[in-house]
């Protein structure tokens, strides 16, 4: 049997109907779970001689308690008034990988997650709230009054200075973000005042879903008409708070995003040579792979798809952009793999989008149009985007 071949018109519309087919599982998901609930609530499956439910689910369908376990918690948080054969609303389009991993995520913080984002992103806000928790711990541990009682004042001296005011969570976390290597160069555009808002989110993320993570706050990029969302921590809770790109280049305005890189390196760099020391030459990495972390950049850019290390400050993205310097890659293409992917996510979701309004405009083919380019192009990037998109990579 021959190798079979598609072009990209047939090979697009696959991908829509594997997509449909993958809407249709979860919600397949959501009416097993109900039915398998049902069976549990009555405890109907004692009719059939079985001790408990796990032993009923594993001798008639081949589960183990922990799957049938699965499908009736996700049938019991997703599903409309929670005990249903239809997904909520506000789920519908979303992947069985995803729904399994906001099952342990606080219902506060799953109103942060949207049809685009990604499963690694979700485990970045798992991550932020395991580290709360651990500060909580550690809190409650040390809380000793006599090590947290303030010595009263005597009269002797000067009255000590009242404690500083903490800084805003938001324009701090922008200041970490936008002092990324890999941020300056849209910055300095974005603080001149010459993009609009529909740009900078255009910018910032093409593909409708972007994080930051910088120790428990995160900041959720999503597309203009989503906004921004903070996610920060503050009296024992998070605190969960909404701003528009308008506002983004607002206080992008006042950033000085040079301030801590380059003058910090500098410094370093004039101590190491009165030492008499070398500064250690500069590693290359894959441009799929996570950067070395350097004292330029608090924090770290990883590729979507791969586990990056629980440093407490990470930025979790499809739109990685190019190298601070601007310059094509050594290999002569111009764009990163992860812009190529992005672009790919962009033109899909918006065919997506536009097919299943049953629109057949010229906007549309412009679109597929570009999206059968791009693929013929960058074959082994596309399938790697499909294979992250598709499979939960």
């Amino acid at each position: 049997m021959g190798q079979l071949t598609l072009d990209i018109n047939d090979y697009i519309e696959i991908k829509h109907r594997i997509k449909e087919k993958l809407n249709e599982t979860v919600h397949n998901f959501i009416t097993v779970g109900y039915y398998l609930k049902q069976v549990r609530d009555s405890g109907a499956f004692r009719r059939d001689g079985y001790r408990s439910m796990e032993e009923f689910a594993h001798a008639e369908y081949g589960l183990s308690a922990a799957a049938a376990s699965r499908f009736m918690d996700i049938n019991t948080e997703f599903s409309k008034n929670g005990n249903s054969i239809e997904i909520k609303e506000a789920y519908r389009g979303f992947a069985y990988s995803k729904l399994q991993e906001m099952l342990t995520v606080t219902p506060e913080d799953r109103e942060l997650v949207t049809e685009h984002t990604t499963v690694q992103q979700i485990r970045e806000i798992k991550k932020a709230e395991r580290e709360e928790r651990k500060a909580e711990e550690e809190a409650a541990r040390k809380d000793l009054p006599l090590l947290r009682t303030e010595p009263a004042h005597t009269g002797d001296g000067p009255e000590p200075a009242a404690e500083a005011e903490p800084e805003d969570p938001f324009e701090k976390i922008l200041t970490a973000f936008w002092r990324e290597g890999e941020n300056r160069e849209l910055h300095a555009k974005a603080a001149s005042g010459t993009l609009t808002p529909e740009i900078i989110a255009e910018e910032i993320c093409p593909s409708g879903s972007r994080t930051y993570r910088k120790g428990t706050d995160m900041l959720f990029f999503y597309d203009i008409d989503g906004g921004l969302k903070l996610r920060s921590y503050a009296g024992g809770s998070p605190v969960i708070t909404q701003y528009s790109y308008e506002q983004l280049l607002e206080r992008t305005a006042g950033i000085e995003a040079d301030a801590e890189g380059n003058g910090q390196q500098e410094a370093e760099q004039r101590g190491k040579d009165a030492a008499g020391l070398h500064a250690e030459e500069a590693v290359a990495t894959p441009q799929n792979g996570p950067r070395k972390q350097t004292d330029e950049s608090p924090g770290k850019s990883v590729n979507s798809g791969t586990e990056p290390a629980d440093n407490g400050t990470e930025t979790v993205t499809g739109d990685k952009h190019r190298e601070p310097d601007g310059g094509s890659r050594k290999d002569g293409n111009e764009y990163t793999d992860e812009e190529i992917k992005n672009a790919i996510n962009y033109f899909d979701i918006e065919y997506s989008r536009m097919l299943g309004l049953h629109q057949d405009t010229a906007k549309q083919r412009n679109y597929k149009i570009a999206l059968g380019c791009i693929r013929r192009c960058h074959k082994n990037i596309a399938e790697q985007a499909d294979r992250e998109n598709y499979m939960g990579a």
